[in-house]
């Protein structure tokens, strides 16, 4: 569920998106108003280790503003909002009920306004109201709140590594979400969650500059996201109300493409627990391999 012009060609296995907006000194500008389209599509569609699809075609679109609030100084500097839509349209019309009267292959738009801020130079606090919807009918709205913070560690990787400038620190991540209206464990048609629950989401991000092609960096990005429910987020039909939700790491290649855009490619792999396996099918693996192709541009 959370969180274009140009199509590069799909794999089954191939991940390509997007990363845009780069600035003379090589990071995006952040001191305007900026506007980010992403157009991304993927081989299956997770949410959280959650399936949602993983047959025919699945194209997720999405737009976002980025405003300014103010400075800062001191200790917290750079206060933003952002507001964005983010979609996902599949050709196999997952989940929609007989004679909807919205758009059958128009499964999720995501509704969202965050507020973040820097705070310490190195770290970046945000909250996040999401509504996810269905224009579909596929599933009930479901909202929630989200607390997240991120770490840029490049500063302390730098003292150890010193002229090797190609690698930009691990970049640690936490988030918290708690739903407030219905539940992601009752999507898709499902009758599994019953009570609003917690999420707990840890992710690194290490990143290295592997090529110089002219001005334009190559990087290879190694993500990592544990997902963990802190409180009823997975509640399965057989009863399982796990800890343990999904364990995701990939890698994928980024290229600066000009000012605006950018694309990257890459694969995901996908480890499952008790819970979301059961919202697999009932998958005996809980493995899953996830591709995703796409462009954006920030302007």
């Amino acid at each position: 569920m959370n969180q274009s012009i140009r199509m590069f060609a799909v794999s089954g296995t191939l991940l390509l998106g997007v990363q845009a907006g780069w600035a003379e000194d090589g990071g995006p500008d952040n001191g305007k108003v900026s506007f980010t389209v992403t157009n991304d599509i993927t081989s299956q569609y997770f949410f959280r280790g959650i399936l949602q699809e993983d047959d025919g075609f699945i194209w997720q679109p999405g737009v976002e503003v980025s405003l300014p609030v103010c400075e800062g100084n001191g200790e917290v500097q750079d206060i933003a909002l952002a507001l964005g839509i983010w979609n996902s349209f599949h050709d196999q019309q997952t989940g929609a009920p007989d004679g909807t009267a919205g758009p059958a292959s128009w499964y999720e738009a995501d509704l969202y306004a965050s507020l973040s801020a820097q705070v310490m130079e190195d770290w970046n606090v945000a909250i996040t109201y999401t509504a996810y919807t269905s224009p579909a009918g596929a599933f009930e709205t479901v909202k929630e709140i989200a607390l997240s913070a991120s770490y840029d560690d490049v500063a302390i990787w730098e003292a150890y590594v010193g002229q090797w400038s190609g690698f930009a620190g691990l970049q640690p991540t936490v988030t918290v979400a708690i739903e407030v209206d219905e539940q992601a464990d009752n999507g898709n048609g499902g009758t599994a969650g019953t009570d609003e629950g917690t999420y707990l989401e840890f992710g690194l991000s290490p990143t290295f500059t592997v090529l110089e092609l002219g001005d334009a960096p190559v990087t290879l990005t190694i993500p990592m996201t544990l997902g963990l429910s802190a409180h009823d987020y997975y509640e399965s039909s057989t009863g399982d109300n796990s800890t343990y939700g999904y364990f995701r790491v990939g890698s994928q290649f980024s290229l600066p493409l000009n000012d605006s855009w950018s694309a990257y490619a890459g694969v995901d792999f996908l480890f499952l627990g008790n819970s979301t396996r059961d919202f697999n099918d009932g998958s005996d693996t809980g493995f899953e391999i996830i591709g995703t192709t796409g462009l954006a541009m920030e302007f």
